[in-house]
């Protein structure tokens, strides 16, 4: 029985590929079931208002009724999907397995080619009940080009491809145009100033420089492109940059927060030329405590340009100078090894203080011609990554801490303490998978940490450290800070990254403000719509970044149709296994109908049991698979098991023969899984929460509200028995973080 009707609510429809949806308001916060039967018309992408209703006393969650559509998804570029036609009638078959799988079309002026790649739109059909229908905007080709698919990814995530001709006009002015604070700035051209950025990269945010201290110690500094310099607070520019949120980052190509002429040429910190900055200096002392910030604005030349495995060579001793004598030089190698040394000294510091290191490797891809990449490898983690990700970390906690003692509207970094029913069912998990762990090994957080450091670097591992990640909330931005869990620090906000990330050009605004005594320009209300705001075009970001990925990821398995793997067990649900191949980083699903008969998920420990033999399967157990399925346009790949061999292997028969009899899953089970909401094939309403991964019941407080991870003595609270549901396919409003890291660097993780 439903108890009460809330206010109407306005913001936009995330689709599913099962047919429900959710509504993620404006106003920020959870997202919002919506049956398929309330959406009235709605489709993915779309702006709506709705009507939200509470629950009753058995299910107390809301959900929504859509009451309006209020504009239609597909940002500026549209949709993408293939022509077909039935008789004499036209339709699009879309790319995004998030809309329907076939709408009604008119063509208008564009040619009806059967099978061709058109960009469309959506509009509501005249005099009918909310009715959608397609309108063609143009021919884009061949169907099956795997170039078109960044327009068919930005459609579907409304991502703007093109700036207004406004924002593009005042960026071009204010590249041309003087510095409005040029007699402000410290001069910094003659200190020897590096960059380390990935190969590939165009926009250069950030550059560091060190010198050793008399008394011992450092002196470092960080230097940080000045991009509020060219973008005037409330201009055309600044709204569309806000409205992007932040730079969203494909394989070999990226959409930007702002335009070329400025994150790639006037703003970006190149070498040898003359670049504005806003600086931090701060003195270190042996053992790694700061003191003495100092802000101020800036001009800085960098005098080398250094991509990570180039910084690497150095640290290890292996760049040959013949072969690249600039990179060499003895300031370089010099200045590089201070910098390792403080780095190595500051990460040991905040391990200590609390902060975890999560050891999960990145999917990179280099992609041929035709858009399909040629190679995917996992992403190497570098002394040289570190080394800048602990300077950007420095950065951003000296500024947070700083503007923190000044009580000021801010935009804080804050990452939450994970609540006590994920921080169980990861216990019950790590137990059971880890065999002769002690549970004091993990009953706090320190010793969960220094447990968590010590697993090997195998496929059993990196399970482990992936399931501890999903049982982390998910870090964002807020105008109170409440800590970052992650990193075990307080204080701590985003200023690094000014030319991809909006949240850290409203902090450079502010702190310029402080740095001339003058009194903010926003409310602390300010502070708190734009902190979400941003949060919500993080999320949807990474949501396009890894729904390209999978795309990719399915083409260039396509291309592999029938080949044999050696891969590992990585999770599993009631519908079936997730394995990960060992020579690349690429997961794919093997339903549990194509297992021999009589295997089924255990309820009291994670593993697929035959219910007579003694054969199971469990996380991390090595398999041989081949590659069975690819759907492109759920981007999904199915793997069917050759035959499984491993230390957990007693009883297991070799299943290379029964290949031809495997029948491919239904369709949806492994996506269902990735978007939370696996019991919808049984007719049942997704748990849009963090779901436990087995039937206990979930630890509330008062008013429904989760309880702390920790008992009354500090200690972390385990479940009661080992959860149901383990490793992969984890909920998508869960992050791995990619390409950002917690400073913003690209190439490394996010937090």
């Amino acid at each position: 029985m439903r108890v009460r009707r809330t206010e109407a609510l306005d913001g936009t429809i995330r689709g599913t590929r099962t047919g429900f949806a959710f509504f993620r308001p404006d106003e920020g916060g959870e997202d919002i079931f919506v049956p398929a039967e309330a959406l009235a018309g709605a489709l993915h992408g779309d702006r709506v208002r709705v009507r939200v209703t509470r629950g009753d006393l058995r299910d107390f969650r809301p959900s929504a009724d859509v009451e309006e559509i209020l504009a239609r998804g597909g940002g500026e570029g549209g949709y993408t999907g293939n022509l077909e036609r039935i008789g004499k009638a036209w339709f699009v078959r879309p790319d995004s397995p998030l809309l329907p799988e076939r709408l009604r079309l008119r063509l208008g002026t564009v040619a009806g080619v059967a099978g061709a790649k058109i960009r469309f739109r959506i509009e509501t059909r005249p005099g009918t009940e909310q009715t959608p229908v397609a309108l063609a905007a143009d021919l884009l080709g061949e169907g099956d080009d795997a170039r078109h698919d960044l327009v068919n990814i930005a459609g579907e995530a409304s991502l703007d491809l093109r700036f207004p001709e406004a924002a593009e006009k005042e960026a071009l002015a204010s590249a041309a145009g003087p510095d409005p604070e040029a007699a402000r700035r410290e001069d910094f051209r003659d200190d020897f100033v590096l960059t380390i950025d990935p190969p590939d990269a165009k926009d250069f945010d950030d550059a560091v420089a060190i010198a050793p201290l008399a008394g011992g110690g450092w002196r470092l500094w960080v230097h940080i492109a000045d991009v509020t310099s060219f973008v005037a607070e409330g201009g055309p520019l600044d709204r569309e940059a806000s409205r992007r949120g932040t730079s969203v980052y494909f394989p070999g190509v990226a959409i930007p927060m702002l335009p070329e002429g400025l994150s790639s040429v006037a703003a970006s910190l190149g070498p040898g030329i003359d670049r504005r900055v806003l600086s931090v200096r701060i003195d270190f002392d042996a053992r790694g405590a700061g003191s003495g910030v100092h802000v101020s604005r800036g001009w800085i030349r960098s005098q080398a340009r250094l991509h990570y495995a180039q910084a690497q060579a150095i640290l290890d001793g292996k760049l040959d100078g013949k072969d690249d004598p600039e990179a060499s030089s003895p300031e370089i190698v010099a200045a590089l090894r201070e910098m390792a040394r403080l780095a190595g000294i500051l990460r040991d510091r905040r391990f200590a203080q609390g902060g975890f290191e999560f050891n999960v490797a990145e999917a990179e891809m280099t992609l041929g011609p035709d858009g399909v990449p040629r190679e995917i490898h996992r992403r190497a983690s570098l002394e040289s990554h570190r080394l800048i990700e602990e300077f950007m970390i420095a950065a951003n906690r000296a500024i947070g801490t700083w503007a923190l003692e000044r009580e000021v509207p801010f935009l804080y970094r804050v990452h939450a303490e994970p609540d006590a029913e994920s921080v169980a069912r990861f216990l019950g998990d790590a137990l059971a998978l880890v065999p002769g762990t002690s549970p004091a090994a993990l009953s706090d957080f320190p010793r969960l940490r220094r447990w968590l450091e010590a697993l090997p670097d195998s496929p059993l591992g990196r399970t482990v450290q992936r399931l501890f990640l999903r049982a982390l909330r998910k870090a964002i931005y807020a105008p109170v800070d409440t800590g970052h869990f992650g990193l075990g620090l307080r204080g701590y906000c985003h200023f690094t990254s000014p030319i991809r990330r909006y949240p850290d050009l409203f902090v450079h605004r502010r702190v310029k403000e402080l740095l001339d005594g003058r009194p903010p320009t926003v409310s602390w209300e300010d502070a708190e719509r734009e902190a979400s705001c941003s949060s919500r075009a993080e999320v949807n970001a990474q949501e396009a970044e890894r729904e390209m990925v999978r795309l990719k990821t399915a083409r260039f398995m396509e291309r592999r149709l029938g080949a044999e793997f050696a891969g590992h067990i990585t999770g599993m649900i009631p519908a079936g296994l997730f394995v990960e191949l060992d020579t690349m980083p690429v997961e794919g699903f093997v339903p549990r109908e194509s297992l021999p008969p009589g295997f089924r998920l255990a309820d009291e420990r994670p593993a697929f049991l035959h219910d007579r033999s003694r054969e199971e399967f469990r996380p991390g157990d090595p398999v041989r698979v081949i590659v069975a399925r690819v759907d492109l346009r759920a981007r999904r790949v199915e793997f069917a098991l050759v035959r499984v061999a491993g230390p957990r292997g007693r009883g297991r028969r070799d299943r290379s023969g029964r290949g031809e009899d495997r029948r491919a899953a239904d369709g949806d089970a492994g996506d269902e899984v990735a978007r939370g909401a696996g019991d919808e094939r049984a007719g049942k309403r997704p748990d849009t929460r963090k779901r436990p991964r087995s039937g206990t019941t979930p630890a509330r407080g008062p008013g429904g509200r989760s309880r702390s991870s920790r008992a009354k003595d500090g200690r972390l609270k385990s479940a009661s028995r080992p959860p149901r549901r383990s490793g992969g396919g984890g909920s998508a409003r869960k992050t791995a973080g990619p390409k950002r890291s917690s400073s913003g660097k690209r190439g490394t993780k996010r937090r």
